[in-house]
């Protein structure tokens, strides 16, 4: 665990250590090496060590939430980059995933999907609103998009 605790992380450029205390933690190998922390505590009175490391936290905390902010946006970047909605359009037919378990059907053979709904109207553009195709008088369901899937025709042979 101390290797994971000194080791710097990769978005924020800061070992856990570091936040925690303010300085890197002096390890004997390193030690030995001659290697010594690259910021060591300036000389001062005792009473002043307390508002200078609260200072000093403040900053590294303050860099790295900067750090962490740029790392989500490059993630956010790469991420968007392959992401593909699905567009569905106003009587496109939809499944629904709607993974309830039904008393007296056992859960392995359940189906997760419901439908086939048909797209009644385009809320915004991540939630709809479907009904049940061929139920006129269902009650129409406001759903997000995410629990949506384009009905794909089967092929005739």
């Amino acid at each position: 665990m101390l290797s994971l605790r000194v080791a710097p992380h990769a978005s924020t450029g800061v070992s856990p250590a570091m936040m925690m205390f303010g300085r890197d933690v002096n390890l004997p190998p390193s030690l030995a090496r001659g290697h010594h922390p690259h910021q060591p505590v300036p000389r001062m009175p005792r009473c002043d060590y307390p508002a200078w490391l609260y200072g000093r936290l403040q900053e590294l905390h303050h860099t790295v939430r900067e750090r962490a902010d740029l790392a989500s946006l490059r993630m956010k970047e790469r991420y968007d980059l392959r992401a593909k909605r699905p567009a569905y359009a106003v009587g496109s037919k939809v499944w629904l995933f709607d993974p309830r378990r039904r008393v007296g059907h056992p859960p392995k053979l359940a189906s997760w999907w419901a439908g086939p709904y048909v797209v009644e109207r385009v809320v915004n553009d991540v939630v709809l609103q479907i009904r049940l195709e061929g139920k006129a008088n269902a009650r129409p369901r406001i759903v997000h998009v995410d629990r949506l899937s384009p009905v794909v025709p089967r092929p005739e042979f």
